[in-house]
C-alpha cells in the first residue's frame, strides 16, 4: 500500500490488511471500520482482517501475534 512506508504504523488501523485480504482471496470483508479514528476500532479492524486470513489459511493458526502487537507495532514474535 502506498502509505505502508513503514510496517509498524502502516498497519496501525487494520485497513492495509484488509485491503490484503481482499486482493489475496478476491473476497470482500463484511463490515469493518472504514475511516477509524479511534484506538478501539483500530484494533478491531486488524482483529477482523487476522481472523479472514486465518480461516483463508494465508496465516497460521497458531501465530504468536495478535491485533494489539500489530497495533504497538510490535510485530517480532
Amino acid at each position: 500500500c502506498s502509505n505502508c512506508r513503514n510496517l509498524e504504523t502502516g498497519l496501525q488501523d487494520g485497513l492495509a490488511l484488509i485491503t490484503l485480504y481482499e486482493h489475496l482471496t478476491g473476497q470482500k470483508i463484511g463490515k469493518y471500520n472504514k475511516n477509524p479514528s479511534q484506538k478501539i476500532h483500530k484494533i478491531e479492524n486488524i482483529r477482523i482482517a487476522l481472523d479472514a486470513l486465518k480461516a483463508a489459511g494465508l496465516i497460521k493458526h497458531r501465530a504468536n501475534i495478535g491485533p494489539t502487537d500489530i497495533y504497538d507495532g510490535e510485530m517480532s514474535s
